[in-house]
């Protein structure tokens, strides 16, 4: 079974790790780095050994869980869920590494309103695998836990009960359990020391304030770019 220097080394070969940079992140703040580990995508080696990774995480907690319940309390029906966008793939490694029978992913979208929302493909059936399931998220990278909420809020509108969730790499130790609304919450990797900003009046991003190009991809600078025209950019 690899271990965190396995995948760090993984990281440092594809060159996922991005620093002294300018980015945009998921929840809209700025930040000097970034792990990209969309580099990973299409490696199918590397990919199941994160599955067997996460598989193993997942094993571990779930004998905890079966050792704290009576037997006739526990079921094993369990459900692997991952978020888009690489969340769906590792969903996917971990369901067959771990030999779990079923995994589902989530798209994330925008309701009419404009406001994130978690959503189940309409031309799959993963609602009524998710329905009376107990189900463990798993994604990519953890930086403010918005997509895990998500889908945790998708998981449980659709009639599951979320157990936990395990993510490649943590942005910041700060981003628990708690803080995610799940019961149980692992990585296989934290990584700190990155800067981020909330980039508005009371956190002003600093690199802004010195016209650092804006990075267009990964992360969502692209998107940013398209309120602010006339800021510098690099690709």
């Amino acid at each position: 079974m690899k271990d965190s220097t396995w995948l760090e080394q993984q990281l440092n070969e594809f060159n996922a790790v991005i620093t002294n940079s300018h980015l945009v992140l998921t929840s809209g703040k700025h930040s000097d780095g970034y792990i990209n580990l969309r580099v990973l995508a299409g490696h199918v080696d590397v990919l199941y050994e994160i599955g067997e990774m996460i598989a193993a995480a997942i094993d571990e907690r779930e004998n905890e869980i079966e050792n704290d319940i009576s037997d006739g309390d526990y079921e094993k029906n369990i459900v692997i869920v991952g978020p888009e966008t690489l969340g769906r793939t590792l969903a996917e490694f971990t369901a067959v590494a771990g030999g779990f029978t079923s995994f589902a992913w989530c798209d994330m979208k925008k309701d009419s309103e404009g406001n994130d929302i978690a959503e189940w493909n309409p031309k799959l059936n993963f609602a009524e695998m998710i329905d009376g399931a107990r189900c463990y998220i798993v994604d990519d990278l953890l930086t403010t836990a918005k997509s895990v909420k998500l889908a945790k809020q998708l998981i449980e509108a659709t009639g599951g009960k979320v157990e936990g969730v395990v993510v490649v790499v943590r942005r910041s130790q700060e981003v628990t359990a708690e803080a995610a609304d799940v019961p149980w919450l692992y990585a296989l990797l934290d990584v700190d020391g990155f800067n981020t900003w909330a980039a508005n009046e009371n956190e002003p991003c600093v690199l802004c304030q010195a016209l650092v190009p804006m990075k267009l991809r990964p992360g969502h600078g692209h998107e940013w770019v398209k309120g602010h025209p006339d800021y510098p950019t690099t690709s």
